[in-house]
């Protein structure tokens, strides 16, 4: 990977990392570790509890294309929820993309709660593990 390509890379992990401390995740920051001894790391150091984070960013991205009309749609029709693209590859497994804004504000909405109500937590490990189930068996 070139220099050009890493310190891409790396603005892009930076980038994200201050959208999460924004939405509360103040541990969020880019994970250095994996450039020291090239073991794979979190990139914005396991900040986001329960999800692994991998930024990549490109000049234009093809997700980007469905990401834009799920937007431009929901906008044109007063949907103020936010919009979310499910996209699948051949043979692959069907993919949700949504803004950082909008998963970051559902993640900490997430978060808030769990620490409300322990009962939530548990029954979002429960789904989870469902869904995992569903997908090996599909």
């Amino acid at each position: 990977m070139g220099a050009k390509s890493r310190r891409k890379g790396a603005s892009g992990e930076r980038e994200l990392a201050e959208l999460a401390r924004a939405y509360g995740f103040a541990e969020a920051k880019r994970s250095l570790a994996q450039a020291r001894d090239g073991a794979e790391r979190d990139d914005i150091n396991d900040a986001l509890p329960g999800l692994w984070s991998e930024v990549k960013r490109y000049k234009v991205a093809p997700i980007q294309r469905a990401m834009r009309q799920a937007t431009e749609a929901a906008a044109a029709n007063g949907n103020a929820r936010g919009a979310v693209a499910f996209t699948r590859s051949n043979g692959g497994p069907w993919l949700a993309t949504t803004s950082a804004t909008l998963f970051l504000a559902l993640l900490a909405t997430r978060e808030r709660l769990a620490v409300e109500n322990a009962r939530l937590e548990a029954a979002l490990r429960e789904t989870l593990e469902s869904a995992k189930r569903i997908e090996r068996s599909a």
